[in-house]
């Protein structure tokens, strides 16, 4: 089993929102974003920089699961390319799609 990690740049904004303001208790986040399947049945998001790794293990964060991942595969800029990936602060003005679960 694999998990493949997206790193979202500043014109991947529009879908860094999508997934940080809508839930899939009131809509399919998933639909209206294009994916593509690597040949291993691992499923990609249209974000270019990614990497992917074996899961080695999981743990309960509550209302979400974290993985614990050995790295196998990355895909970073090309060169000349600029990297200005998003971060925390560039979302600063995006409103959660609902409250942190107690847990």
């Amino acid at each position: 089993r694999c998990l493949t990690v997206h790193y979202p740049l500043e014109r991947d904004r529009p879908i860094a929102v999508r997934f940080g303001t809508e839930t899939g208790y009131t809509s399919d986040s998933f639909e209206a974003v294009d994916w593509t399947s690597d040949g291993d049945a691992v499923v990609l998001c249209a974000i270019d920089h990614r990497w992917r790794g074996s899961i080695v293990d999981t743990i309960d964060l509550g209302d979400h699961t974290g993985f614990v991942l050995d790295p196998t595969d990355l895909t970073l800029p090309g060169a000349g390319e600029e990297a200005d990936f998003l971060d925390m602060a560039d979302l600063a003005d995006v409103t959660a799609g609902h409250e942190r679960s107690p847990g």
